[in-house]
C-alpha cells in the first residue's frame, strides 16, 4: 500500500478520532474513500475547534510528530471570552493534567484584545 498524507481543514462539528460511537463526521471522513484505510489524524482538535490538521498512514511521521520525547512545538489560536486575568496565563504554562500526561503552553501571547473577547497564540 502506498503512504498518503492530507492536510485537512477540519471545520466546527468534526471530530479527530477515528471511531465515534455517536456516528458524528471524522476528519477522516473528509478525505477520499480510496484513501480512508489505515488513516489516522496526527493529533488532535477538540469537537468545536476549527484548524488544519494532518492525516496519515505513516506511523513514523505521526509519532515523530506527536511523541513529547521528539519536542516539536505546535502553535495554537485561540479566541477566549472576556479578557484571561495573569493567574490564567500561569496555570496554561503550568499545565493541566490529561490522560496522555501533561500538557502546557510554553508561552502564551496575547494576539488581539476584542470587546467581548481576547486571541490569544
Amino acid at each position: 500500500s502506498r503512504t498518503v498524507y492530507y492536510l485537512v481543514n477540519k471545520p466546527d462539528g468534526v471530530v479527530s478520532t477515528n471511531y465515534d460511537q455517536s456516528g458524528r463526521t471524522r476528519v477522516i471522513d473528509l478525505v477520499p474513500q480510496a484513501d480512508r484505510e489505515h488513516l489516522f489524524t496526527v493529533g488532535r482538535l477538540d469537537l468545536s475547534s476549527e484548524g488544519l490538521i494532518l492525516v496519515t498512514n505513516d506511523g513514523e511521521l505521526a509519532n515523530r510528530l506527536t511523541h513529547p520525547k521528539f519536542g516539536v512545538e505546535k502553535t495554537y489560536s485561540a479566541l477566549v471570552a472576556g479578557r484571561p486575568e495573569p493567574a490564567v496565563y500561569q496555570k496554561l504554562r503550568q499545565g493541566v493534567h490529561l490522560a496522555e500526561g501533561v500538557a502546557r503552553c510554553v508561552s502564551v501571547y496575547v494576539k488581539k484584545e476584542l470587546p467581548q473577547s481576547t486571541l490569544l497564540e
